[in-house]
């Protein structure tokens, strides 16, 4: 998964446009895992979601863990594979969830994103926006 989604709470089920199995689902933030990994009892969590635990949370197991956690590799590459949809408002992009992080950061026109010229203090805008205002809104642009 890319680095942009590690270190975050889980994606909540209702993202997805697919049935999301159960197995793919962290006990602690009851969203789709985000950088699995695997508790020495076998259960799987986010990494995020299980950092600051010292027992594990799913009923009736009583391991108690010394925080070495394995990733889970297997589960990280299944989910990506999951679809979703973008989390713009007004984008209607619909892929699998591996991808989102490159849509958002290159493709979706309904991302906010900052102008480029140097010294531009406009707020963010939608990437659709940009074009226009680069070319002859933004008071930092370079003449031609």
């Amino acid at each position: 998964m890319s680095t942009s989604l590690t270190n975050t709470r889980c994606r909540p089920v209702s993202k997805f446009t697919t049935f999301v199995d159960p197995e793919f689902v962290c006990s602690v933030g009851g969203g789709v895992l985000v950088d699995p990994v695997r508790a020495p009892c076998e259960h799987e969590f986010c990494r995020s979601c299980c950092a600051d635990m010292t027992m594990c949370p799913v009923a009736g197991c009583r391991a108690v863990w010394d925080r070495n956690f394995v990733a889970a590799g297997k589960t990280a590459r299944m989910t990506e594979k999951l679809s979703t949809r973008c989390d713009n408002g007004g984008c209607e992009w619909v892929g699998p969830w591996g991808k989102l992080v490159v849509h958002r950061a290159q493709e979706c026109q309904c991302e906010l994103v900052r102008c480029p010229n140097v010294g531009c203090q406009e707020p963010p805008m939608e990437r659709r926006s940009l074009g226009a205002h680069r070319g002859a809104m933004c008071l930092c642009r370079t003449e031609r």
